[in-house]
């Protein structure tokens, strides 16, 4: 059904995701460094140069760590061609299972 179509979607909400990240990190690493010499300075500049912009960076993170769990279990899901149900319930389906207990999908 629509597994290859949720993966998509995923996939491209990571690459935002991830864009977003980087693009916060170069954000928080020009403003205002250029004339710090000293690496504690620029690290305390960077902290504090721009809180909100730190603590959405940093929020994304979260989000990108559960983002990649989903993209790699909906991954499975799409190429085993199972839907959300049966993958969490594959003990229930012994009727779709060969003799070798492999799961199969028709």
């Amino acid at each position: 059904g629509n597994q290859k179509y949720f993966l998509i979607f995923i996939c491209c909400m990571h690459v935002g995701q991830m864009c977003y990240i980087t693009s916060t990190f170069y954000y928080l690493t020009r403003i205002g460094t250029a004339g710090l010499h000293n690496l504690g300075t620029k690290l305390l500049h960077f902290l504090w140069a721009d809180p909100y912009a730190l603590f959405l960076g940093a929020f994304q993170c979260l989000g990108v760590t559960g983002n990649t769990f989903l993209v790699m279990r909906a991954g499975f899901n799409a190429l085993a061609n199972l839907t959300v149900n049966e993958s969490m319930n594959i003990r229930r389906y012994v009727y779709v299972s060969d003799d070798g207990n492999q799961y199969l999908n028709p």
